[in-house]
């Protein structure tokens, strides 16, 4: 067997590190796997809905505005229906019975998957499975469930009472824009009432009146 010369010790060591750096990205992405709160992050949604998304991404024919209302709501969003009968498979045993989304500026800020009470167990079942042990517990005796990153925050709730359980999905930084918009807008309206109020002498008769 020929001894291995300085300059194929050296063509090794360069493949060696170009391997290196090529299969870093791949142990980083094992990191997301099912199981944690990363893989939360990592799918930064609900199936193909992700959130920070813009609407027009999606199929118009698969959106309906909800209760027919095209409007802006209190923190100016828009909130659609998601009309596809097989996104709202989870698993073997459990359906959803609607998804819908919440836009702000196009983007989508939230998503909500409504399920029945019956298969609440289920929901938390497989959020369990797929992200992991939730990290707050807000209410001891109420079933809530949050697991929360800097990125987004997923809320489980559901009531014995109630005949529907919910699951949202929120993306932090359009909700950041949103209380942003709101403390703008209450700036303004505060500063217009206070201009209104403002007492204005008119010279021709003598009398202070309110400004208009």
């Amino acid at each position: 067997m020929q001894p291995i010369s300085k300059h194929q010790f050296s063509n090794y060591k360069r493949v060696a590190l170009i391997m290196a750096i090529l299969f870093i990205p791949l142990f980083g992405f094992s990191k997301t796997k099912n199981g944690s709160i990363e893989f939360l992050k990592a799918c930064n949604g609900f199936k193909d809905i992700k959130l920070g998304e813009d609407i027009s991404e999606i199929q118009p024919y698969k959106l309906a505005f909800m209760d027919g209302n095209s409007g802006l709501d209190v923190d100016s969003c828009v909130s659609y229906v998601y009309q596809d009968e097989e996104f709202l498979k989870v698993d073997s045993d459990f359906n959803l019975q609607q998804v819908a989304i919440r836009t702000f500026k196009n983007k989508i800020v939230n998503i909500y998957l409504i399920f029945k009470m019956t298969d609440s167990y289920k929901a938390l079942r497989d959020f369990l499975k797929d992200y992991g042990q939730f990290n707050e517990l807000p209410k001891e005796y109420a079933a809530i469930y949050n697991w929360n990153t800097s990125q987004l925050n997923l809320s489980l709730k559901y009531e014995a009472k109630s005949d529907y359980g919910i699951a949202i999905f929120t993306c932090n930084d359009l909700v950041k824009d949103i209380e942003t918009m709101k403390e703008s807008k209450k700036i303004i309206e505060n500063f217009t009432q206070s201009f209104a109020a403002v007492p204005v002498y008119n010279n021709q008769t003598n009398d202070t009146q309110t400004a208009k």
